[in-house]
């Protein structure tokens, strides 16, 4: 039996890793999950706790840094991260996320980039090798480091590591590597390598989702090609239950007044970070849906799935035939949550999106899937590496104005789903590589166990 210490940056972010923590505890093993409370709100924590307790798994809050060598850390760290977006040319055009990032510095950080020249000393190689060496001058959280040794774990599993202020999951892995006990960390999402910040501390071993993100680990983030493993994207193995139950088509158009006899399609919003407001998008869709010579097209209604954490700029928005599935957004973090999504997807001929992670979900619940190309979002489109890789797969149509949209829906609407194959493909090799029957838990266990190198009795 293993005993393992999982710390997340939320607890929100339990819903990415309950298929491992499952995996993890049919093997007979010991999992303690920590959460860092200044990322975490009541409602997640909540659910992570609801989610723990059905698992027989214990919940907790991460213990966060009390030296003042934290303050440092933040400040070097996110400049470091920051820095990225100014001399990486895969990234450095993406204006958007590196004015994102650039916002949400500290506040002496943004001064000091205010001063003249700041920018271009910043860019240089030395800076960044005195900023990098400013983390081995601070030795791991004494704090951290107690409460590691009070656990016990074989190993530490982490994630992401990567995002701004420096939660709690970086300073365990740091501290765990003082400590010489094995680290994990699996890739937490699509775009987690290459639009988020870098990884400070390098762990044992990174568990990346499939080929393409396995490069981005070692291009953009640094890791050894000997510390990476390709086990696929745990986040999505809820789609692969084939228990789903689907809810009648007249039931569900009647719950959420809708037409049954009249076709639907759903628009997944996107994260503030992609496209703010949409509405443009949706009102010159409905405008070609109703200009349409095809009565078909004409009569189609919207689900509009707004993402969570952007559903202001839906605030007062209203469109035609268009109905809001569920109000101010959803994750498909709770069986709930997972069985309205699968029903709105049954029940809609596609999918339509600019760029959005619940694509994927789409493409592997078998639904047809067509990003538009919109000019205004074009950046955070056709230029973003993960968008790139969905856009190279086939398995979305890629339209580039809502007349081409509407064309990509007639084929559907006769029957002639011409990238089903692609679709089929692209989630083989890009979600679960190891195996389209296999959890993409139980392969992140076993590179854990291996790591390890323990012998742990397996469940039947």
């Amino acid at each position: 039996m293993l005993s393992i210490l999982y710390v997340i940056r939320s607890a929100g972010h339990i819903r990415s890793h309950k298929s491992t923590i499952e995996a993890c505890v049919r093997r007979g093993n010991r999992v303690e999950v920590c959460y860092d409370p200044r990322f975490s709100n009541g409602g997640q924590i909540e659910k992570a706790q609801k989610l723990c307790e059905s698992l027989h798994v214990s919940l907790a809050p991460a213990r966060t840094p009390r030296a003042f060598g934290a303050w440092v850390l933040l400040y070097t760290r996110d400049l470091l991260s920051y820095r990225r977006y100014l001399v990486n040319r895969d990234i450095a055009h993406l204006e958007l996320f590196r004015r994102d990032w650039k916002v949400h510095l500290p506040f002496p950080v943004r001064v000091f980039l205010a001063l003249p020249g700041a920018a271009s000393l910043v860019m240089t190689r030395w800076f960044a090798n005195m900023l990098t060496a400013v983390e081995g001058a601070f030795p791991a959280d004494t704090w951290i480091v107690r409460d590691i040794v009070g656990r016990k774990p074989d190993v530490v599993i982490v994630s992401p590591v990567n995002m701004r202020q420096s939660s709690a999951e970086l300073e365990y892995l740091k501290a765990a590597r003082a400590l010489h006990i094995k680290t994990v960390l699996p890739v937490f999402s699509w775009d987690n390598l290459t639009v988020r910040g870098l990884f400070h501390i390098l762990p044992d071993r990174v568990l990346c989702w499939n080929q393409p993100q396995a490069d981005e680990a070692r291009r953009h983030q640094g890791v050894p090609l000997d510390h990476i493993k390709i086990v696929g994207a745990p986040v999505f193995d809820p789609w692969f239950d084939h228990g789903l139950y689907t809810m009648p088509r007249d039931e569900f158009c009647r719950t959420f007044g809708l037409r049954a006899e009249d076709s639907i399609v759903t628009y997944l919003g996107s994260a503030r970070n992609i496209a703010q407001d949409e509405t443009s998008v949706l009102r010159a869709l409905r405008a070609a849906f109703d200009a349409s010579s095809d009565e078909r097209i004409r009569k189609i209604q919207i689900i509009l799935r707004v993402h969570p954490a952007n559903f202001k700029a839906y605030m007062g928005f209203s469109l035609s035939k268009t109905v809001e599935i569920p109000p101010r957004g959803s994750l498909p973090d709770t069986e709930e949550a997972l069985k309205l999504f699968h029903d709105t997807l049954a029940h809609s001929i596609a999918v339509i999106q600019i760029n959005t992670s619940g694509a994927i979900d789409a493409i592997i619940d078998g639904k047809p899937c067509i990003s538009l190309l919109y000019p205004e979002f074009a950046t955070q489109q056709v230029e973003t590496i993960h968008f790139k890789q969905l856009m190279e797969s086939g398995a979305s149509d890629i339209p580039k104005t809502p007349q081409e949209c509407v064309q990509n829906l007639i084929h559907l609407l006769d029957g002639d789903d011409a990238r089903a194959h692609a679709r089929r493909s692209f989630v083989e090799s890009f979600i679960r590589p190891r195996g389209i029957e296999k959890t993409v838990g139980e392969c992140v266990y076993e590179e854990v166990e291996s790591l390890v190198g323990a012998k742990v009795a397996h469940a039947v």
